[in-house]
Parts: C-alpha cells; structure tokens; sequence
C-alpha cells in the first residue's frame, strides 16, 4: 500500500531508527501478521521488518515475538495460494534478523510453529543457493536436535533435512551435538541400575539413525569432524572421555571408514597360531644374541677380528644352509631332512644377526674384512634355484638377504662379487614372487655401478652358440627360456638404470647382441604360433630386440651420448635399415624407426643417404599400420629426416611418389595427419601442388585414359572423360587435404598447379595423342577440383580471418588470368585432341572463371579487366566481358558451353553501395575500355564481341552509372547506333539503352533527340500492319517473334525515357500517341504479353507526361483510331483514363469540357456503329469509365450542367424519321442509364437527389405500351395504376427497350438501397409502384427467346440482358422498395399488386410474383405477418396451379409463414 512504501523510503533514507519510531512502528507490524489480514499487509509488515532490522537493536523480548508472529502467520498462511512467496518472504526477514541481531538461540516457541509449515526444508533450500543463511541454520539445527528426542516427528524432520539439505557448513555442529548427546545417555547409563530405561533406549536409537544419515551423505566431511572431536577428547585430561568415544565409534562405524586404527599387532599377537607366539624363545634369543654381538663389535680393537660366538653361529647357519640347498632348492624331496618350522625361525634370526654384522663391518673396513663363508652365505641365501615360492625355508632367508644389501656400497666388492653379485640380482629381479622382484629392483635401482659387470654379462650372454638356442625348447628352465629370461632381465636393467656410469661402452656390444636376436628371430617359431605360455612372459626374441634399441635410444637421450664424437661410428646404420625391411613386427620396426630419428636428429649425415630406400621399404610396410604409434613414429623420422635431405638439392617430388603410391594403403583416420605433416616438413608452398598433381595423376586410371583415346561411340567417350572415377578415392582425399590449409596457403599451390600441367601440355603438344589425352582431362580435373573449393560455404569467414587481404586477392586474379590463358591456349586445338575432351577442358574452365570472378574484389577486377581487354585474341576478349556481366550480376547462368550453374557466395569484401573513389575511377576506366570494344567493328567474331560489349555495359550501368554519367553517356551514343542491327544485336542494344537510360536520367538530355528518334524509327518498322485485321493475322501466321522482341523493348526504352524525362518529350508526343494507339500489332497480340507491355508503357506515359502535354495529341487521334478499330479504341480510352486519374484541380477545371466531348462522342457510337468496330459495349463502358472518373474529380456546380446535358443528349431528337429517332432514343437511354447505374455505384448517397430529374423518364420508359407508336410529348403526363393494367401488350419488347428497362430498374434499385436522405416518399412510391410491378406480366423481349435456339450469337455484338438477370433485378428493385419505405400503409399496395400477377397466364410472373413475395416476407420478417390475411388466399390458389414450380415456391413461402407465425396454417388454405 501506499503507507507501506513511504515508511519503507523513509526508513531507507535515515541511518538509524530510534527508540520512539521504533515503538510507533512495532504494534503496526505485529498487526499485520495478526488473523484476518489480508495478504498486502502480511507482505508490508515483512518489508518494514526487513527495514528495521539494520536501523535498530531489536530485545530478546521482542525478537521471540517478532519470530513467534510471523511463524504462526506462515503456518496459517500455508494453505492459500502463492503461499511459498510469503514463506520465501518471511523466512528470508528471519535469516536477516539472526545476520543482524546478537541471537543466541532460535525462539522456542517460533520453533514449534515453523517447523510444521509445509515445504518449509524446500524453501529454505532455495534461500541457502542465494543468501548467507549460516547463523540461521545454526540456531535452527541446534533447536532441531534438542527436540528430535521429544517428538518423531521433529526426528523425521531433522533426517528429511540431512537427506535433502545442503548441510556441508553444517556438519560439525550437528555430529558433535549428537556425539555430546550419545556420550551423555551412555554416561547416565552407566551410573544408574541395570534396569532398561524404554525412552533412554528410543532416545539412543534415534541419535544412531541420525549419525548413520549423517555418515552416509556426508562421509567426507565426518571423517574430519570426527578426527577433530578425538583430538578435542586428547586435550581433555579431566576425563577418560576418548575411551568412550574410541568404545563407542568402534562398535558404531564397524566395517566403515570412521573405526579408529590401532596397532594391529596388540590384536594379531593374541592369535595362537602367530609366528612371534611360536617363536618368542627364539626372539628372546635373537635378541641376547644381537646385543652380545653389538657389545663385542663395537668393543673390538681390531676391526677384522670375528668374535668367537659369531663363528659358531656362522657354523650353525651354515649348516642349516646346506639342509636348506639339499633339500629345499635342489632336487631332494626327502621330507626327513628338510628345516622344521622352529628351525625355519632360528635360521632367519641367526641370518639376520649374521648378515646385519657383514653389513656393518662392511660399512667400516670393507668387503675384505669378510670372510669367504659369510659371503657364501649371502649368495647361498639368495639362491632360490627351483625352489617352490610358496616355501617359507626358500622364500625368507632370500628376503633377509636382500634386505640386507639395501644398504651395500657396490663398488667395495672385487670385480668378480660385482658380476656374481649383479648377475644373481638380475635373475631375482626376473622371479615370479612379487616381493622378491621389488626387492631386487629396489636394490638395483639404488647401487650405484658401472657398466663392466653388464659389459661382462653381455660377453657372456653373445658367446653363447646360437645352435643351442635355436632347438626352441620352450619348457621352463630350457636354455632358450634361461637365455631370454637374462637378456630381457640386464636390457630392462639397462633401460630404466640411466646413471650408469660408462653405458655408451655398451653399443658395439649391444648392435652384437642385436645381430645374435636377428638369427633367432628367423626361426622363432611363437612368432607365428603366438605360444601364450611364452609371450605372456614377455621373454621372447620380439621384445629382447625392443629392449636392446630402447637401452640403444636411451643411451642416445643421454647426455654422454650426445656429447661424444665417435658415437656416430659405433651405431649400425646398415643393421637398422636390414632390421625395418626384414622385421615383421611392428613394435620392433617402430623402435629400429624411432632409433634411426634420433641418429637423424644427433647424427643427420649418417642417415640421408638411406633416405629413399627406408621410406620405400616404409611405404610397404609401416605406414599402412593403424595405430597410433607406428603414426608417431614416422611422423617423428619424417620431420627428422626430410629437411636434411631436401637441404641437399634433392627433388620432393621423388619422396612424395613414395607417399602417394602408399596412400591408398594407409589407414583412412591416418592419412591426412600423416600428408599433412609430411607437407608441413617440405614447406607447404613447394610441395603441396607437387603432391596435388601426383594425386591427380593417380586418379586417372588406365582404362579412362585408354577409353577417351578409343575411336568408339560418342557416350563411351563422354563416360569416359566427363569427370573422375566416382569410385577413385584421390579426389576425396585431395578434397579432405586442402579443407586443412587456410587460403594463403592451397590457392598459390592451385595457381602452381595449373601453371605445370599448362607447360607439360605445351611441350607435348604434338606428342603422343594418349598423353595429351591425359594431360587435357587432368587440366580439367583440376579445374573442377579448384572450383570446388571456391564454393565451400566458410570460405568468405576463412577470407576475412587471412592478415593480407589483398596479396590473397591478387592470388585469384592469377587465377583467373591462368583460366583464361588455358581459353586461349592454341595447343587445345592441336588435331589429335578429341572434340569431347576439348569441350571437358573448356567447360570446367567456363565453370571456374564463373566462380572466380564472383570471389575477385571489384576495383582489383575492374584492373583485370582493362588489361585482359587488350588481349590480341577476341575469344579472350569476349570471355572477359562476359565475365563482367556475371561479377556485376551475380546470376546463374554458365558462359560458353558450360551447363553447370553456379552458386553465388557474393564478393571478398562486403562491397556497399558507395564505392570508394578508387573502384569508381577502375571502374571507369573499364566501361571506357568496353566503349572501345564496342565501336570496333572490324575484327574478326565482332558480331558477339559486340554483344558480349553491351552486355557488359548493361550490366555496369546498374552499378555505376549515376556515378559515371558522362562515361555512360558516351557509351549509349555508341549504343544507339546498332539498333538497326540484325535482332540479336538489335536487341542486346535496346537492353542496354533501356538500362542506361533508366540509371542516367536527365544526364541522357544532349542526346535524347537522337535516342528517341531511333527508338520511333525501330518500333514503326517493326509494328507495320494497315489494320486491326491484318495484325491478327500476322498473329494468326505466327508473327515474326524477331518483330515482337523488338517491339517490347522498344516499348520497355520508351517506358524508361518517360519515368526520367517525361516533361521533356513534347517534340515527339504525337508519333509516341500514334505509336501507342495507331498500331494494332501493340494492342492484338494473342499471347497478351504484348499488349500487357504496351498497357503499362501507355500507363506510365499517361501519369508522367502532363496534360497540357498529352491531351492534344491523344484527342487528335480519335477519329484514327475508330477507323483502326477496337484495339485502337481501347488503347485511347486506357491513356485518357489514366490521364484523368492523375489530372490535378486546375487541371480538371481547364480540360474537363475536352474530355466530356470526347465521352459524349463515344456514347454516340451505340446509334451510328463504325464497321470497324465489332463491339460496341466494350468501348462503351471504358469511356463511361472516363467519364465517371472524371465527374468524381468534379464539384456539384460543375457536374450538374454536365450531367442535364447528357439527359438532354439522350432525349433528344436526331432525325426526322420516327422508327429512326425512336431507335436512337432508346440507344442513346440505354447509355444514359449505363452512366447512372455506375454514377450510383460510386456516389451512392450523393447520388440519390439526381433521381428527381430521372423519375419521369424512367415512369415513361417502363410504361410505354408495346403496340402504340412513338410520339414524342413535350410534357408527359402521369400514369395511374389502372391505366397501366388496362393496356394490352400484343407483342413482346424489343432487345434495346428489354436492355434499357433493365438498366432503369437497376438505377431504381441502388436509388432505393443508398436511399438515406428520405427520397423515396409516399407519392413516389404510388408513381413508381405500377410501372416497375407492370414489369413482371411484361413478355421479354424476343430477341432473347430468339437466342437460345440459336445460341446467344447475337451477343457477341450486344451485351443484352438474360431473363434470369432481368427477373433478379426487378425482385430486389421491389423488394427494397418496400425496405426503404418501411411502412406498412405502403407495403399493403405493392403486396397486393404482386400477388395479383400470380394469377397471370404467363408461368414467369407467377413464379417472379413469387419470388418477390419470399424477398418481402425474409426481410420483413414478423412485420409482414400484417400481410398474411390477404397472402393467404392467393397461396391457396397457387397450391392448385398446373405448373409443379409454381406449386413448390407456393410450399415453401406456405413453411416460411408457419415459421414466422408460429402456428399452423392448413386450416386457411
């Protein structure tokens, strides 16, 4: 309300609210949340509240009531409807009083009545997305979980909101409040009795449904809360709190992420069947033993001094050693000597005592204070030979020794425990027990070594003899199997060991070793039988050959190998290259190819001379595999290689016929990736059209070129030779390649392209027939393929996005000028070039330049063009001004021979309107160019170079003729001058006078007299016909279409000249009239096209053209054009009335007498028709059309003597004989009344007070009796009822008097229908009421009866009235009459004088009276129920009549009446 706003602006505008306003304002909003009040008041106590809330300091007091006010109204409120925005409302007030107010708890009693508010948790859910509500929910969840115990319904709240709440902020506070509240009941619990408590167990079940909701929606964040609360129960040293927490959580979350961890040993160790429980004395042991041992290490003077307890302990282990090697790794499988259990233990703790001394004394004085058997020892702990893993007696004592070489300096060792050592470490590092493996990695990765001990291995590994290892035993433990598995161990060593000191002294061993894999590779038998067992191992010949040039690139990622000189020397090229033609499988070849890159990349001289020969064998092999490595991989050797070997002088054409003969091989995915980078390494610009142009080759198979050679039929050849193979993939990877470069880069290449298959042509022109074939049909491939990427649908946005614009631009033009050179190249018309292909090449040709040239920028086209221009060979010529017609067009019509249509895609640039100054001078020079052309006669094909001139010209006079006018100017005086020509150029020429005249205007003013005398001297030669007759049958003899072209364009340039320069045509207007009227060839064409053409022209001559101009020479043709018949009629008739459309009010004032005479004369003709004028009617109506037109432009004072004068006109008397005056009379009134009847149809109302002049004569006409004479009264005298009822009608009418009472009834009814001003009163009504129902017993007239036997041919000259139309109009003059009158002391006359014609003879005033009585009683309605007594009888009457029609209307009017009456009226009849 209005209140509610100003309190809101005032508080907004004050900073702080007093105590004084704010007792003034707080009973007015608690009032508002009260019972009763309506919604508008809710919502501004809430906006004040919300105002309030920052200005003041609100008491506790005053908050619980606040809170309590608005909870009990959202509670109340719930039900009603758009209940959540008042709840959104009031919860949103509520969160901003918690924000502001120091609120320490939630209102308790608010509380109650909140939270049974409906969708309470939904709204709250959708505040908490936009605003703080952090305190609120705090205080909220906090009263939430001291009332969940109490009630379940508050429980099921609290689990509804944990479920469905964004509670993540919230999360601490509500488990530590559970947690506090669980420990409290446990604590109460456990200080009273054993007794359950039933409402102290409810209240811990519903705190553990809490806590298991709380853990399953939000287990991330209890995790941190509950570590939280632990570590607060750590800092509590008042209390054994944690004990019970860690008691309660582990029987809580058993099984979840949230148990506490404790050691798992103080659990373990409880277990019966534990090793430490077995073996706890000799733990005990172990551990007297260790300190005794340290005491006397340490005490020791004499660093190589072994106290004597450790000597019998080595004694011991000893021993117990050699039980384990005898019966546990060897082949003894005596169950009586093998290690028991304890004694497993015992000799684990002595090894680790004994092994822990090596290790220490090793640590101080080195290796050679350790005797020969602790190392024995070592190794024979290492050993696990065939061993099962799964044996604690094989399997520990090889743990502890490897635990106990983590620490070992690997360099104190002599050379030979080095090589014992490194190679026993290699075969555990290949066991199959995972433990041991890390162990062994673990201390491989660690030590730190040189490479003589792998150098040493490898020795021994390469002399093995190669005939033992190719029995391919492949059974576990075989020397094949033993072979591998130690190769694949020291390479995999060798891979991942990068701080190897020395690694580069392994290459000559390493290509040894290689040479050795190679012999086995041939044979290797899994290979081909994939043997799981073996390869699953990853020990077979395949892998070791990867390993040896993975340990290979390594070596060379190195920094040592990078910076040595003689490396080059050490690496095998030869080998590498054997190795990729040779190896079979592709891991292998795709790690020999990714060693070469790297020798390519350090070493490039060693490598190009095995250029051609790796990339063909790569062409066979790895570049058709589909996998993204192998893809990898020659890519890498590719931008390794290549630019090296080109830098040498070398032809990319060589290696890019290695590729394109791959390709098809290639998997499809790889490919463009694959050419794409191969180009990008040899410099786009100079290879991409060399790659194109092998592509295309490739795309010509053998038997198209063989079948465009063939002497055979002309379809083969055009099958052949019209376009590539629909199956041959290089047009559709050419395609997919060049959507991959941007414009600057693949039009160059195109330009490139065509300029090398030209050359190849040229220099073999008189050749080989096949090769020239071949040559012409990749011309014309390419062309095609270049011009479909002129049509791609981005291609303008890729334009746009180019940093130079105009060096691109320049690249289209070298474009088209190559095209145009490929037109005009002489080697296409060498003789052993067939006529098919020839047309192939020049219709792509035609093609491309159609879509160049909508591509090429105008200013930089209108260059082009000046300069191609003076090209030597007119074909040239004539290409290039056709090509202007399509760049200023846009069109779709091909040029030349090409059936193809193309597609515009609009310019480079987004050229507007108004061009710069520089494209308007290029531009000019052009058209001056063109003019030039034009006016050149004498060469050779001058006929359609002329032609292709002014069409260019018509073209560019659209765009740039009104900023070029004395250019164009100049152009059309060259124009007009070759409208004599023969039809093509005639017409051409007429075009473009046409569009020149239409662009210039009044700049075509100094040499008008000569275009427009032409254009007369043209349309008169070819409009000749003496008549209307001779030009239907020049039509009818198929009139020259030579003639008709040439005439609407003649009429099209007259059309022009009047739009710009009709004031300035007054010499001419009189041939111009003559023209339009005179010639009956521009008004009788049959098609009407013609005479269309010549309406419009007549048209815009007539509304351009003054009247003081015009109405001379148009009126001065009448009597020629009667004499030239309708046509010529009607032509006048169409001028003059649009002239007087357009005729303003001083001009109307001036020539509206001229005109009505020459009206007046027309509607003489009905009296004296001209014989060459067929159909009076027609030209009748157009000048009654005239003249109404004009007397709507005229006012009453001046219409009025107009009109009395046509009144006289047709009154008067204009002859001395009596038959002759009464037809003429009758003539004349029927154009009279045709002139009323459309005066009515205009004015309406206006019109209705001129009827007082008419009413006699209409009386007259339509009561003249049929037998009597004509004499002529001055002064008629009225005619009563009776008189007319007693005249005998003794013949039918005459067709005129049937057409002009016709036309008086007509004139009568739209009298009576626009009737507004009271004209029709009683007396009129008794004078007219006879006449016009005498109307209905009157016989037609009986040139109608006549005209049905024979077929209504008297119409075509007289456009009488049918009986049907006659009977409509009468009906609704009469019926009218009786609505306009509209009383029912009139309706009782005319309804009787009706219905007394139902009992005539004649069928057709039966039927008409009752046509009129049905009209009366629909329109009436239950106002003609007065009627209905004197209706009846004569309906009785008629229901017995002979005619069945008569006896049906009677019928339906009898249905219509008992609808209107409501009642049954059988009874009367």
């Amino acid at each position: 309300s209005f209140s509610v706003a100003m309190i809101v602006e005032y508080l907004g505008r004050i900073q702080m609210v007093d105590l004084a306003i704010f007792n003034r304002l707080l009973p007015y909003v608690l009032r508002s949340f009260q019972k009763g009040v309506v919604r508008d008041f809710h919502v501004g106590g809430l906006m004040i509240l919300g105002a309030l809330v920052r200005k003041t300091t609100f008491s506790e007091p005053t908050v619980d009531m606040l809170f309590v006010s608005i909870a009990k109204m959202s509670e109340r409120e719930v039900q009603e409807v758009d209940a959540d925005r008042l709840l959104q409302m009031s919860l949103m007030v509520m969160v901003q009083i918690t924000q502001e107010q120091d609120l320490k708890r939630f209102p308790e009693k608010a509380f109650k009545f909140i939270v049974k508010v409906k969708d309470l948790l939904a709204v709250l859910a959708e505040l908490t997305k936009h605003f703080n509500t952090l305190k609120f929910m705090d205080l909220f969840v906090k009263m939430l979980v001291e009332h969940c115990m109490m009630n379940f319904h508050y429980e099921q709240l609290l689990l509804k909101l944990i479920e469905t709440f964004p509670l993540k902020l919230h999360v601490e506070l509500l488990t530590s409040k559970l947690l506090d509240l669980r420990l409290g009941m446990m604590a109460a619990a456990s200080s009273q009795s054993c007794d359950v408590d039933i409402e102290e167990l409810k209240s811990c079940q519903t705190v553990d449904r809490l806590l298991i909701a709380m853990e399953k929606y939000f287990p991330i964040e209890m995790s941190a809360v509950i570590a939280k609360y632990l570590q607060q129960s750590d800092d509590d040293k008042k209390s054994n709190r944690k004990s019970s927490i860690v008691k309660y959580l582990n029987k809580f979350f058993q099984g979840t992420l949230h148990v506490p961890m404790q050691k798992s040993n103080d659990i373990l160790q409880l277990c019966p069947d534990h090793v430490e429980a077995q073996t706890g004395e000799t733990a005990d042991r172990q551990d007297n033993l260790s300190g005794q041992a340290s005491v006397e290490t340490n005490n020791s003077e004499n660093a190589g001094y072994i106290p004597e307890p450790l000597l019998e302990r080595q004694e011991l282990v000893l021993s117990l050693m050699k039980r384990r090697r005898q019966f546990h790794i060897d082949s003894e499988s005596s169950l009586h000597g093998k290690l028991s259990q304890q004694e497993v233990q015992l000799l684990k703790s002595l090894l680790q005592i004994l092994l822990q001394h090596v290790d220490v004394l090793m640590s101080q004085n080195g290796a050679s204070t350790v005797g020969d058997n602790t190392m024995d020892t070592l190794f024979d702990a290492l050993n696990i030979g065939g061993g099962s893993l799964s044996d604690s007696a094989v399997l520990d004592p090889c743990k502890i020794a490897l635990e106990s070489l983590k620490a070992i300096i690997f360099d104190a060792f002599d050379t030979n425990t080095q090589n014992k050592l490194f190679q026993t470490l290699l075969t555990l590092y290949k066991s199959d027990n995972g433990e041991i493996r890390s162990a062994a990695l673990s201390i491989l990765r660690n030590i730190s070594m040189n490479a003589m001990p792998a150098l040493a291995y490898i020795e021994n590994l390469i002399s093995q003899e190669i005939d033992t290892l190719q029995s391919w035993d492949l059974s576990p433990g075989s020397t094949l199997v033993k072979f591998l598995m130690s190769v694949a161990g020291l390479l995999e060593f060798l891979v991942w060991k990068v701080d190897l000191i020395g690694r580069e002294t392994l290459v000559t061993h390493l290509f040894k070793l290689l040479k050795k894999l190679l012999l086995l590779r041939r044979s290797d038998k899994t290979y081909d039988k994939g043997n799981k067992e073996f390869q699953a191992g990853f020990t077979n010949v395949a892998y070791v050959q990867q390993l040896v040039l993975a340990v290979l690139e390594s070596i060379l990622d190195s920094d040592v190998g990078k910076c040595i000189d003689s490396m080059e020397q050490l690496f095998d090229i030869e080998l590498l290259v054997h190795y990729i033609d040779t190896e079979l499988d592709t891991s292998t070849r795709n790690h020999t190819l990714t060693l070469l890159t790297k020798l390519a990349k350090l070493f490039p001289d060693c490598v190009l001379n095995h250029v051609l020969r790796v990339f063909s064998i790569l062409g066979e092999r790895t570049i058709i595999q589909d996998d993204s490595h192998s893809h990898y991989v020659m890519i890498q050797l590719v931008s390794a290689v290549v630019p090296g070997w080109l830098a040498k002088g070398n032809m990319p054409s060589k290696l890019l016929q290695i590729f394109v003969e791959a390709l098809p091989q290639i998997p499809v995915c790889r490919r463009i990736s694959f050419v794409t980078h191969i180009l990008k390494v040899m410099n786009e610009g100079e290879s991409l059209h060399a790659f194109l142009l092998l592509l295309f080759r490739s795309s010509l198979s053998e038997s198209q070129t063989r079948k465009c050679s063939q002497k055979g039929s002309r379809s083969s050849k055009s099958e052949a030779c019209s376009k590539l193979d629909s199956d041959a993939w290089p047009l559709d990877f050419c395609r997919e390649l060049c959507e991959q470069y941007p414009p600057r880069i693949k039009f160059p290449a195109f330009v490139n392209l065509l300029i090398n298959i030209q050359s190849d042509l040229k220099n073999s022109a008189s050749g080989d027939c096949r090769m020239n074939e071949m040559l012409c049909l990749l011309q014309k491939n390419t062309m095609d393929f270049v011009g479909n990427q002129l049509q791609q649908s981005d291609l303008h946005s890729k334009f746009e996005k180019e940093e130079n614009v105009m060096a691109f631009e320049e690249i289209l033009v070298s474009l088209m000028e190559q095209v145009l050179q490929i037109l005009g190249d002489r080697s296409l018309q060498v003789t052993n070039l067939s006529l098919e292909t020839k047309k192939y090449v020049h219709d792509s040709a035609y093609t491309l330049l159609n879509l160049l040239i909508d591509l090429i920028p105008s200013t930089m086209f209108a260059n082009s063009v000046v300069h191609l221009l003076k090209h030597s060979e007119p074909n040239i010529k004539r290409k290039v001004l056709q090509l202007i017609s399509l760049k200023m067009k846009g069109d779709d019509k091909p040029v030349g021979n090409s059936r193809r249509k193309r597609k515009p895609s609009g310019n480079l640039r987004k050229e507007v309107v108004a061009h710069s100054q520089g494209c308007i001078e290029s531009y000019g020079l052009m058209v001056s160019e063109i003019t030039r052309v034009l006016m050149d006669s004498g060469e050779k094909g001058s006929l359609k170079l002329k032609l292709a001139a002014i069409s260019a010209l018509d073209i560019c006079a659209k765009n740039f003729a009104r900023k070029l006018p004395d250019t164009f100017v100049s152009s059309l005086s060259i124009v007009i001058l070759n409208l004599q020509s023969g039809r093509a150029l005639t017409l051409a020429s007429l075009h473009c006078a046409t569009s020149l005249i239409s662009h210039l205007g009044a700049s075509v003013l100094p040499i008008l007299p000569d275009v427009v005398t032409e254009l007369i001297k043209v349309s008169q030669k070819n409009a000749f016909a003496s008549d209307e007759k001779e030009a239907i049958d020049c039509f009818n003899k198929k009139f020259s279409d030579t003639k008709l072209d040439i005439l609407f364009m003649c009429l099209a340039a007259l059309e022009a000249i009047a739009n710009k320069l009709g004031s300035f045509l007054n010499p001419y207007l009189q041939d111009i009239v003559n023209l339009f009227v005179l010639h009956p060839v521009l008004n009788s064409n049959p098609d009407g096209v013609l005479i269309e053409k010549a309406a419009n022209v007549q048209t815009v001559f007539a509304e351009k053209i003054p009247a003081r101009l015009l109405l001379d020479p148009l009126v001065g043709t009448y009597d020629m054009a009667i004499e030239a018949g309708e046509s010529s009629m009607r032509s006048f008739f169409h001028i003059l009335s649009v002239l007087v459309r357009t005729l303003d009010r001083p001009s109307v004032t001036l020539y509206y007498r001229r005109i009505f005479d020459v009206c007046l004369a027309a509607f003489g003709l009905r009296c004296r028709p001209p014989t060459s004028i067929s159909y009076i009617t027609d030209i009748e109506t157009r000048a009654i059309s005239v003249f109404t037109g004009l007397a709507l432009k005229l006012s009453e004072s001046t219409f009025k003597p107009l009109f009395v004068m046509l009144q006289e006109w047709a009154d008067s008397e204009v002859s001395d004989s009596k038959d002759i005056a009464a037809t003429w009379t009758i003539n004349r009134n029927i154009v009279f009344y045709r002139v009323v009847n459309q005066l009515a149809d205009k004015l309406r109302s206006i019109f209705v007070p001129y009827f007082h002049y008419l009413l006699n004569g209409c009386i007259y006409h339509l009561s003249k009796s049929q037998e009597a004479s004509f004499n002529k009264q001055k002064k008629r005298t009225k005619l009563t009822t009776e008189g007319v009822k007693r005249e005998q009608i003794q013949k039918g009418l005459t067709g005129s008097e049937w057409h002009l009472r016709h036309l008086i009834i007509s004139a009568l009814y739209k009298c009576f229908l626009y009737d507004t001003i009271g004209f029709l009163d009683a007396s009129r009504f008794q004078l007219l009421l006879g006449p016009i129902v005498y109307q209905i017993i009157v016989e037609p007239a009986s040139e109608i009866n006549a005209s049905v036997a024979e077929g209504n041919s008297f119409r075509t000259r007289e456009a009488i009235p049918s009986i049907s139309e006659v009977d409509e109009t009468l009906t609704l003059c009469l019926g009218q009459m009786a609505i306009t009158v509209g009383t029912d002391l009139l309706w009782k006359p005319l309804n009787h004088e009706v219905l007394l014609c139902t009992r005539n003879e004649s069928v057709r005033a039966r039927r008409l009276g009752l046509d009129v009585v049905k009209f009366l009683m629909e329109h009436l309605k239950e106002d003609y129920l007065i009627l209905l007594p004197e209706t009846i009888p004569f309906l009785a009457e008629l229901l017995e009549d002979s005619e069945l029609t008569i006896v049906a209307k009677s019928q339906d009017i009898i249905k219509h009446l008992e609808n209107l009456s409501g009642e049954s009226l059988s009874q009367y009849l």
